[in-house]
């Protein structure tokens, strides 16, 4: 029988088994031996984060708005309801449970965070789909052009690799590293485009790779201080900037591209109104950081519901639950809505 609780069995080296041997525990070729200890606890710190988004979702589903005589039972709901709210786009009905507009919506984030939690549980996978590899770093990753000849299979050329329907596959080449091929239209012969400036983490689903990148280590606290969080503070600030956090949000691309959960990419941001946000050369933005989260919601819950980063701020606020985090900062006990 699988117990409620993701953190009590979450372990890495059994999820992460490659050929019976656990990669990440290597000091070269994106091994992950120098940050080996980190990654396995803000792991088991994710779990808790995950089964707190469970908990919440399963309270909000079946159990009506407390009396008002119930005063911290109410603020409780509240904190809860108006997160699911605030960063997914999915009302929830004072009876209990998704109203019917949000029903689809709520039914996807519970099967996206249920994923989650039986993956740590069980150190298994509930379809069929390449055992998962986990990476740092993404230097070893080689280009292969149409002309060079396929690391596989030497006695063809890229090129020679078609697809079903007759054409080469691969007409770009691809970048390689062990078994796995990619080309992305990021990605030129000269630019791999994984660990760019400023990403922390990338994840290639349908091959089921997750890759931590150097930035990740410098960039985030190791674990979360619960005692740290005080009123006011906004819910992404440096000290929640963890290693947990990037962890389930990872894990949402990791469990939300496959089939049957369809895709859950890094939604385009936009502004409250709903209008796309671009950087200074007019590059549109992808969703990151409260701020974003929240005008996603607002104005697309289609698409608040199937952005990663939604999934990691809501796993975060329902972990930090002495506060309201609704608003996108840490809001006291007393605050009704």
């Amino acid at each position: 029988m699988i117990s409620n609780s993701a953190e009590a069995a979450a372990n890495l080296g059994d999820f992460f088994m490659e050929g019976g041997f656990y990669w990440p525990n290597r000091d070269t070729d994106h091994g992950c031996k120098a940050h080996n200890d980190d990654l396995k606890a803000s792991y088991k710190e994710a779990a808790k984060l995950i089964d707190s988004a469970v908990q919440a979702i399963s309270y909000l589903k079946s159990t009506p708005r407390p009396f008002i005589f119930r005063l911290k039972d109410k603020w409780n709901w509240d904190r809860q309801a108006h997160s699911m709210l605030s960063y997914f786009g999915i009302e929830i009905s004072k009876d209990g449970g998704p109203l019917p507009a949000s029903k689809n919506n709520f039914d996807y984030v519970e099967m996206i965070f249920n994923q989650m939690q039986y993956g740590m549980q069980t150190d298994s996978l509930q379809i069929f789909r390449p055992p998962p590899s986990l990476y740092c770093g993404a230097d070893s990753w080689k280009y292969y052009g149409p002309e060079d000849q396929d690391p596989q299979d030497p006695t063809r050329k890229i090129n020679e690799i078609m697809s079903g329907s007759g054409i080469p596959k691969w007409p770009n080449g691809f970048w390689y590293f062990k078994s796995n091929r990619i080309m992305s239209p990021q990605q030129t012969p000269d630019y791999n485009a994984f660990c760019g400036e400023r990403v922390a983490a990338f994840t290639l689903a349908g091959l089921s790779v997750i890759t931590f990148c150097d930035w990740a280590f410098t960039s985030t606290v190791k674990l979360l201080d619960l005692s740290a969080a005080k009123v006011s503070d906004p819910l992404l600030s440096p000290e929640r900037q963890s290693l947990s956090y990037l962890w389930v949000h990872e894990l949402a691309h990791f469990y939300g591209n496959y089939p049957n959960a369809g895709s859950l990419p890094d939604q385009p941001a936009v502004d409250t109104n709903g209008n796309p946000l671009t950087d200074s050369s007019g590059k549109q933005r992808v969703t990151y950081g409260v701020s974003q989260v929240l005008n996603l919601a607002k104005n697309n819950a289609n698409a608040a519901s199937r952005t990663a980063e939604a999934y990691a701020l809501f796993s975060l606020a329902m972990y930090h639950s002495q506060f309201d985090w609704a608003l996108g900062s840490a809001q006291p006990f007393g605050i009704l809505y």
